[in-house]
C-alpha cells in the first residue's frame, strides 16, 4: 500500500484512529501519511460538512509598561534642580554625598554623585578565632624543597598561592 503525505486537523486524525500529532511550526494542521482508503474517508467527511474544530484565537498578553528608571534633574516647571532639591526629590541622603557634578550633555540632565564610603570600623581583630578556623578547615600540604643550579640572573623562587574561601578540589 502506497502512503502519501496529507495535512489533517486534529478531529480528522482522531476519526481515523491515528495518534494525534502537534502542528508543525507555522502550520494549522499536522502532517500524516495516509493510504488511499484513509484519504478517501477524510474527503467524504469533508464533503459531508463535518465542521472542523473551531480555530483557537490566541489572546495576546498585554505587556506591562515599564516605568523607565529616570533620575532626571528637571523640575515640573522645566528648570534644572539644584543638588539639594535633586536629593529630596529622589529620596537621597544629602549627608552621604561626598562629591557631585551636574551632567547636562545628555538628553536628560542628571547629577553624577559620589557617595561617602559606608564602613564599619572595627579595631578588634580576634587572631585566636582566625587561627582556629585555619586549623579546622585547612589541611597542611608538604612541599619538597628542590635544589637548582645557581644563576646570575635568577636569585630565588618563592612559592605562595593562597585561596581563602575557595574550594577547587576538596581532596587537595
Amino acid at each position: 500500500m502506497e502512503k502519501k503525505t496529507r495535512w489533517l486537523i486534529e478531529s480528522e486524525a482522531k476519526s481515523l484512529g491515528l495518534k494525534v500529532r502537534k502542528n508543525e511550526k507555522g502550520r494549522k494542521n499536522a502532517r500524516y501519511y495516509l493510504t488511499k482508503e484513509q484519504w478517501e474517508l477524510v474527503l467524504s467527511e469533508r464533503e459531508n460538512n463535518i465542521e472542523p474544530e473551531p480555530k483557537k484565537v490566541k489572546k495576546r498578553k498585554q505587556k506591562e509598561k515599564e516605568i523607565p528608571f529616570d533620575l532626571s534633574a528637571w523640575t515640573k516647571d522645566g528648570k534644572i534642580m539644584d543638588i539639594d532639591e535633586f536629593c529630596s526629590t529622589h529620596n537621597l541622603n544629602r549627608g552621604d554625598i561626598s562629591t557631585w557634578r551636574l551632567c547636562t550633555h545628555t538628553k536628560v540632565p542628571t547629577y553624577n554623585i559620589s557617595f561617602k564610603e559606608n564602613k564599619e570600623v572595627s579595631n578588634v581583630v580576634n587572631y585566636d578565632f582566625i587561627e582556629e578556623l585555619v586549623k579546622k578547615h585547612i589541611n597542611p600540604v608538604s612541599i619538597e624543597e628542590k635544589g637548582c643550579e645557581q644563576s646570575k640572573t635568577f636569585d630565588r623562587l618563592v612559592y605562595s598561592d593562597v585561596h581563602i574561601g575557595m574550594t577547587n578540589n576538596k581532596d587537595g
